[in-house]
């Protein structure tokens, strides 16, 4: 059996063109963010980890940007992706 993993937030939508995305949290600390240095990503069934360049709130929502995600639509494809964690983080 893997290991248990908890969703702390769903990617809703692309944020400017440079490929950054806008997570709404799903988790009682979005301070969390800030310190994450990877993200797992879960996107229909296929599980990726990227890299977090930097993390800042906007509005309601934490704006993420990944390493390797450089476009507005390689971030588009993330739409509706969970970002998880496992349960001992």
């Amino acid at each position: 059996m893997g290991e248990e993993l908890i969703t702390v937030g769903e990617i809703i939508n692309t944020h400017g063109v440079t490929g950054a995305v806008r997570v709404l949290p799903h988790t009682d600390f979005p301070e969390r963010f800030a310190s994450m240095r990877e993200a797992r990503v879960c996107v229909k069934d296929t599980q990726r980890v990227f890299t977090i360049e930097k993390t800042f709130p906007h509005k309601r929502f934490i704006i993420m940007k990944f390493r390797e995600v450089n476009d507005m639509n390689a971030a588009l494809a993330l739409k509706g992706g969970l970002n998880q964690v496992a349960r001992d983080e």
